[in-house]
């Protein structure tokens, strides 16, 4: 279930809920979802080697959460 945050990860290093939910990724990747302390929204972090990789797995996690929830 926690590989649907992140395409093509074979499987999950850590996973941290200190501050919300924090996993890491074989790759080296990392996507970090919490929710915001003043507003009701989900926040998404995204930690990757390329920026771009970074942009697109924030994009591809939350589209998924939103599916996921309709």
């Amino acid at each position: 279930m926690i590989n649907m945050l992140l395409p093509n990860a074979t499987y999950v290093l850590t996973i941290d809920q200190t501050d919300g939910l924090r996993v890491e990724f074989d790759k080296g990747d990392i996507v970090h979802l919490r929710p915001s302390g003043n507003a009701s929204e989900l926040r998404c972090y995204a930690e990757s080697n390329d920026q771009d990789q970074a942009v697109n797995i924030c994009t591809i996690c939350l589209n998924r959460i939103k599916k996921a929830l309709q």
